[in-house]
C-alpha cells in the first residue's frame, strides 16, 4: 500500500524562506520505508535555485518536471512548486535518467537503457512505470512507449510530456530528478510491490465528433499516415474539407479520434491526436504512432465539453474508489479551450477529489496513459487534448 501527502512551496525567490515552508509541512508527514516525490513546478523555481535547495534538503528523490498549471488539495495556480509524496513499507520506488535524447532519429536505445537502470533499484517485478520526457517536435510519446513495450509489454506506463511557456509560446520544459534539471533527457520511476493502479481517460463526448468514421488508415509508417481509404492522405483531408495546415499552425480545439479495434470489433485503443506536418509526397505526420486499420473521426471540442468529460472522469473515479491517491495530467489544449476561465477544469477536479484523495494535477504537453490493461498485455498510448488519471 502507498500512503501519500501533498506539499506546496509558494516562495519562488528565497531558498531560506522556501525551506521554512517545507519544514513546516514536513512536520506532519510520516515517512515509511521507501519514498519518492512526484513533482510539478513552475520554471522560475529552478532558475532561482529554490528547487535545488528543496531537493537537497529532502531525504528522498524528487522526480517530474515543469508545467504552466498545477493543482493540489490545497493550492491551484501557475506559480507553484508542488510535491506529491509517495511512501510505503511494501512498495519500492526506483528512479533513473536517460542519456541525452537525440534531436532526431531513434530513442529506442536510450529509453531501454533508462528502463534497465530503473529496474536495478527494485527487488521485485515492476508493477507501474511513471515516464516524464520533454516536449520535442521530432519525438512523440509513443516512441518511448514502443521502446518500453519491446522489453515488457505488460507494465502500465503513465506520465506526461513536460512543457513550458515563454512569451505566450509553448515549448519543451525541464524534466527533474533529484537536484538536477534537464532539457533533453527523460526520467523514469519504476514501482514494485503492493500497488494496483487504475487508469481513467477523459477525452471528448460523442457530441464533439462532428464527422464520425470518416476513413480507415490503409497505409502508415510509424507516425506518418500515407493513405486513408487507399487515397493519398493529404488529398483525403482536402476532400473532407479538413484544413491540415491550419491545425499544424496551432489549432487547439480540433483533431481526430483514432480508434483501433480487434477482429471482433472491440475497441483496443481510442486516442485523440492531430497532424503536425505534411510531407512533399502528401503523407501527413501525426504526434503519435499510427497503426494501419485505425478508424478516424473528426472532433471539435468546446468549453462545455471540457467540463462534461471532467465530470465523467470524476464520476468513474468516485464509483470505483473511496479514497487514495490521484495523479492527473490534462492537456494544456483543454485549458486554452476554456477561453477566459483557463483554470476552471483544474479547480473543478481539485474541489471534487481533494476531500477523499491526495491529489496532484499538472498541465501536460502530451498525456501518457494505458487505454486497456489485460493479463497478457497493456496498451500504453500517448494522447492529445485529453485528461488522464492514475489512481491507487
Amino acid at each position: 500500500m502507498i500512503r501519500s501527502y501533498t506539499v506546496n512551496i509558494k516562495e519562488v525567490d528565497d531558498a531560506e524562506f522556501a525551506l521554512d515552508e517545507l519544514n513546516g509541512q514536513m512536520a506532519g508527514v510520516s515517512l515509511l520505508k521507501n519514498t519518492v516525490g512526484i513533482v510539478s513546478i513552475n520554471l522560475e523555481y529552478i532558475s532561482s535555485g529554490v528547487y535545488a535547495a528543496i531537493a537537497k534538503a529532502l531525504d528522498f528523490p524528487l522526480v517530474g518536471g515543469t508545467s504552466i498549471s498545477i493543482a493540489t488539495n490545497a493550492e491551484i495556480g501557475t506559480f507553484l512548486f508542488s510535491i506529491l509524496i509517495l511512501t510505503s513499507d511494501d512498495c519500492e520506488f526506483s528512479c533513473a535518467v536517460s542519456d541525452t535524447v537525440p534531436q532526431k532519429g531513434s530513442v529506442r536505445d536510450i529509453t531501454q537503457q533508462c528502463y534497465k537502470d530503473a529496474l536495478e533499484g527494485l527487488k521485485d517485478d515492476v508493477k507501474l512505470m511513471f515516464l516524464f520526457a520533454p516536449v520535442n517536435e521530432n519525438h512523440y510519446s509513443d516512441k518511448y512507449l514502443l521502446a518500453l513495450s519491446a522489453l515488457n509489454e505488460r507494465v502500465p506506463v503513465f506520465g506526461t510530456l513536460i512543457l513550458d511557456e515563454t512569451d505566450g509560446e509553448l515549448h519543451g520544459g525541464k524534466t527533474l530528478l533529484g537536484e538536477n534539471s534537464f532539457d533533453d533527457r527523460l526520467v523514469l520511476v519504476a514501482v514494485s510491490g503492493a500497488v494496483e493502479p487504475q487508469f481513467y481517460i477523459g477525452s471528448v463526448s460523442e457530441e464533439c465528433i462532428i464527422m464520425p468514421d470518416v476513413g480507415i488508415v490503409t497505409k502508415s509508417d510509424e507516425n506518418l499516415i500515407i493513405e486513408i481509404n487507399h487515397m493519398n492522405a493529404e488529398g483525403f483531408f482536402q476532400k473532407i474539407g479538413y484544413d491540415v495546415e491550419k491545425f499544424t499552425k496551432g489549432t487547439q480545439t480540433s483533431g481526430f479520434v483514432m480508434r483501433e479495434k480487434d477482429k471482433n470489433g472491440k475497441v483496443l485503443s481510442s486516442t485523440i491526436n492531430g497532424p503536425t506536418s505534411v510531407a512533399n509526397d502528401g503523407a501527413v505526420a501525426f504526434a503519435c504512432h499510427v497503426t494501419e486499420g485505425e478508424i478516424l473521426s473528426v472532433m471539435n471540442t468546446s468549453k462545455e465539453d471540457i467540463l462534461t468529460t471532467a465530470r465523467d472522469a470524476v464520476k468513474r473515479i468516485k464509483e470505483n474508489h473511496n479514497g487514495g491517491t490521484v495523479i492527473m495530467y490534462p492537456c494544456v489544449g483543454r485549458m486554452f479551450a476554456l477561453l477566459n476561465e483557463p483554470m476552471k477544469e483544474n479547480a473543478f477536479l481539485r474541489d471534487e477529489l481533494s476531500e477523499k484523495f491526495n491529489f496532484l494535477l499538472a498541465g501536460s504537453g502530451g498525456e501518457i496513459c494505458p487505454t486497456l490493461v489485460t493479463d497478457a498485455k497493456t496498451y500504453n498510448k500517448g494522447h492529445g487534448h485529453t485528461l488522464v488519471a492514475c489512481v491507487f
